[in-house]
């Protein structure tokens, strides 16, 4: 009796040893899925996010001052003076000894390149109470000569030595917008942004003013850069 007890534990453990075994190779061959932690997945989540953000960043039009070309710009700025000044000393109602006395224009808030248009303004010693202007359309090219009262449009002016002029608009402009317009742009609602090139203070040097209008007549931003070193002036 106890010879066959002691055979049957030893069936039973043998027996034993081989199911476990057997799970054992199963579960070696057999390895459960991964989950992907939580980390895993957000710091991806993230990295996407990241990558969408900066390719998202904000770039000027392609039709924006702030994106055009400074060379071709100032090929063409020489050309449109060169027109305006030949149809001035053309024009028989204008006195002796004028000179260019300054150049003004507007652009919409955009800065829509070529769509401004250009007041060349010049006077004469001999002739104090009207300015004579020419008004060249970027886009197009046309003039229209005027006579107009000082007291109406820009008061007195002094008068400019065009070697002092090596700055185009389109430098004066991305330059503002390096030097607080683009801040101010950011936070106001701009409605326009003058731009003009004149002798005036400090020291009655020749400068470009750029000058960025809201709604309130009381917000505005005035940019001026030196027309010759190109640099940032302060009063």
């Amino acid at each position: 009796m106890t010879s066959r007890l002691l055979i049957i534990i030893v069936v039973i453990v043998v027996l034993a040893g081989a199911v476990g075994a057997g799970l054992l190779i199963f579960s070696r061959r057999n390895p459960a899925p991964t989950t992907p932690s939580n980390q895993s997945t957000t710091t991806s989540t993230e990295s996407t996010t990241t990558t969408t953000t900066s390719s998202s960043t904000a770039q000027p039009a392609a039709n924006s001052v702030l994106s055009a070309d400074p060379v071709q710009a100032s090929t063409d700025s020489k050309a449109r003076f060169t027109a305006a000044s030949k149809k001035i000393s053309e024009w028989s109602l204008v006195k002796p000894n004028f000179a260019f006395t300054g150049l003004f224009m507007s652009f919409d808030a955009k800065l829509t390149y070529n769509s401004a248009n250009e007041v060349y303004v010049f006077d004469s010693p001999d002739e104090r109470d009207n300015h004579y202007t020419v008004s060249v359309a970027q886009s197009s090219g046309n003039m229209l000569r005027a006579l107009v009262p000082v007291s109406d449009y820009q008061g007195v002016l002094l008068p400019i030595k065009t070697e002092f002029w090596l700055a185009n608009y389109v430098e004066a402009v991305q330059f503002a917008d390096q030097n607080g317009g683009s801040s101010f742009a950011a936070n106001n609602q701009v409605t326009s942004v003058d731009v003009n090139l004149l002798r005036t203070t400090p020291n009655n040097f020749l400068y470009w003013v750029v000058t960025y209008k809201t709604k309130d007549p009381t917000i505005s931003l005035t940019v001026k850069m030196d027309a010759k070193d190109k640099v940032l002036v302060k009063e």
